[in-house]
């Protein structure tokens, strides 16, 4: 393998606040796609995590 290229498997998982509130989804896909990395989707990551302050 050539210094800088990559042989392998990317899971690429968006980030809350560039998916929800930007509307970024394709771009980062697309753009691994050009530099001819695979990319995979993570299991689950359609599922919000929501964390709840503590009531008093």
């Amino acid at each position: 393998m050539e210094p800088g290229a990559f042989d392998g498997l990317v899971t690429y998982h968006d980030s809350c606040s560039g998916l929800r509130e930007l509307g970024v989804k394709s771009q980062p896909r697309e753009l691994l796609a050009q530099a001819g990395v695979a990319v995979t989707e993570m299991q689950g990551c359609s599922t919000a995590a929501v964390s709840a302050a503590p009531s008093r």
